[in-house]
């Protein structure tokens, strides 16, 4: 979560031609791969923060105000590091050349890209609330990058992890991304034994017109459905599910 070098895969994985191996067998064998890549911030070692940074302001000082990519102070509750303003050409000249790279020269599938939300110019401060909202200076930002994805590779996938209100990802999906959709509580209701409500997991339900729900029961932020299951599952006459 600590992204850096957005051109090189790690050498703990393997080198770059071994990377590209597996892509290509993956893909002998019928599977698709996706990245997982976090857009959203940075923090202190990369070099676009540390040519335009200020190391005595704040706590663990912050990016100057003429930096290129990066915004002085965070625009939402949840960023950490230091967060990325992609309203500048900077910024969108630098992540459409990511996008592109690993399509290109690994031929990935396409990418998940986390925290989708904090993709904003729009200041909510610690307001959750307020970042959920339908943001057109987001939709926008993030169209204008799927559009370049695909102009690499029509086939891509574009995910996002975004959870904001669903007329924004309503938008976004019927303009071709899909979208996480978190019912762990449901899925953890009715894994409890106590019934419950998946319809929120369709994307007719959302008022979506294509099929780019992607509803889940654990990731890796909601997870240990078995543990809940052995503390708190439901008991009836016969069968205790603990």
């Amino acid at each position: 979560y600590n992204p850096a070098f957005y051109f090189a895969p790690d050498k703990y994985y393997g080198t770059k031609n071994k990377l590209k191996e597996f892509v290509e067998e993956c893909h002998r064998n019928g599977i698709a791969v996706l990245l997982d890549i976090a857009l959203n911030h940075s923090f202190g070692m990369n070099p676009q923060v540390r040519m335009y940074f200020d190391a005595s302001a704040g706590q663990w000082g912050q990016p100057t105000s003429n930096n290129p990519w990066f915004n002085p102070i965070e625009k939402h509750p949840f960023n950490v590091g230091y967060d990325y303003n992609h309203e500048s050409t900077y910024t969108k000249d630098f992540m459409k050349r990511i996008l592109g790279y690993w399509v290109e020269e690994f031929h990935v599938d396409g990418y998940r890209l986390d925290l989708s939300k904090g993709f904003t110019q729009t200041y909510s401060g610690t307001n959750v609330g307020q970042w959920g909202q339908y943001d057109q200076g987001r939709v926008d930002i993030l169209k204008e990058y799927a559009d370049h994805l695909w102009s690499v590779d029509p086939t891509s996938f574009m995910i996002l992890e975004h959870f904001a209100d669903n007329s924004e990802e309503t938008v976004l999906a019927n303009y071709g991304m899909m979208l996480w959709g978190n019912i762990h509580e449901e899925y953890k209701e009715a894994s409890l034994g106590y019934g419950s409500d998946f319809s929120w997991g369709l994307k007719d339900n959302r008022g979506w017109n294509d099929h780019n729900l992607i509803s889940y029961a654990v990731s890796h932020d909601e997870e240990r459905l078995m543990v809940e299951n052995l503390n708190f599952g439901n008991a009836t006459t016969g069968y205790n599910l603990k």
